[in-house]
C-alpha cells in the first residue's frame, strides 16, 4: 500500500517495525498449530507440550501462552502429577497441620492427593511452600517417589 499510494501507513505497524509484525503473525500461526503463541511447531518441546495440553496435564499461564521457559512451582509441579493420575477425589484432612495449605486453591486437592499417596512431603513440618521453585533433586524425587507407589 506504502509503495503505490506514498502513505506511510499503517503507520503503528512500521513505527514498531515490520519484523515484529511478522513475528506477530508466526506466532498466532504457531498458537492456531500448538494451542500456545510462544509454542513454535518447530521446538524440541512442541510434541510434549500439545501432548500434555491434550491430556489436560498442563494449561498455559494464560488462554493463549504456555511460558517454557519459566520456572516451575511446587504447585505446579504437583499439580501436573496430580491430573497424570487422573485428579482423583482426595480427603483434605491430610493437610491439616500445613499453615500454608489453602493459599492455592488450584492446588489444594493436587497436594492432598500427593502427601496422602507418599508422592510429596512438606518443606518443613508446618508448610508446603506452593510457590517455591521446584529444583531438580525436588523434581527427581517426586518423579522416583510416584513411579515406585
Amino acid at each position: 500500500h506504502q509503495d503505490f499510494s506514498g502513505k506511510y501507513c499503517p503507520h503503528r505497524t512500521l513505527d514498531l517495525g515490520w519484523a515484529r509484525f511478522l513475528g506477530m503473525i508466526q506466532a498466532e500461526l504457531d498458537a492456531m498449530d500448538t494451542g500456545f503463541v510462544d509454542v513454535p511447531m518447530n521446538s524440541w518441546y512442541t510434541n510434549a507440550v500439545i501432548w500434555a495440553a491434550d491430556e489436560g496435564i498442563v494449561k498455559g499461564v494464560d488462554a493463549k501462552t504456555f511460558a517454557p521457559g519459566a520456572d516451575v512451582t511446587r504447585a505446579q509441579l504437583v499439580t501436573m502429577f496430580y491430573r497424570y493420575a487422573g485428579s482423583p477425589t482426595v480427603d483434605r484432612s491430610v493437610l491439616t497441620g500445613y499453615t500454608d495449605a489453602g493459599k492455592l486453591d488450584f492446588c489444594t486437592d493436587a497436594f492432598a492427593w500427593a502427601i496422602a499417596e507418599g508422592v510429596v512431603n512438606g518443606m518443613t513440618e508446618t508448610t508446603l511452600e506452593p510457590l517455591g521453585t521446584a529444583n531438580r533433586a525436588q523434581i527427581a524425587t517426586i518423579l522416583a517417589r510416584y513411579l515406585s507407589k
